[in-house]
């Protein structure tokens, strides 16, 4: 169970990094494309989305930026 759910996880990271070589969007836009582009195989929260980006700038694989 534990390797499913570590292969899930990849999923949604490389899908995330997917969509953020194609253009920077924040959280919400993300969700909203993940859930177009995704929603028929399984549906992130917001909660474990923003874990993943949080994670996924730890990692320097993201950088987080605030816009004014």
């Amino acid at each position: 169970m534990e390797y499913h759910s570590r292969s899930r996880g990849l999923a949604v990271e490389h899908a995330i990094l997917g969509f953020l070589l194609e253009a920077p969007m924040h959280g919400y836009e993300l969700r909203d494309r993940l859930a177009h582009g995704l929603g028929a195989f399984w549906r992130i929260a917001s909660s474990q989305l923003y874990q993943v980006l949080h994670r996924l700038e730890e990692q320097g694989w993201i950088e987080c930026t605030t816009v004014e």
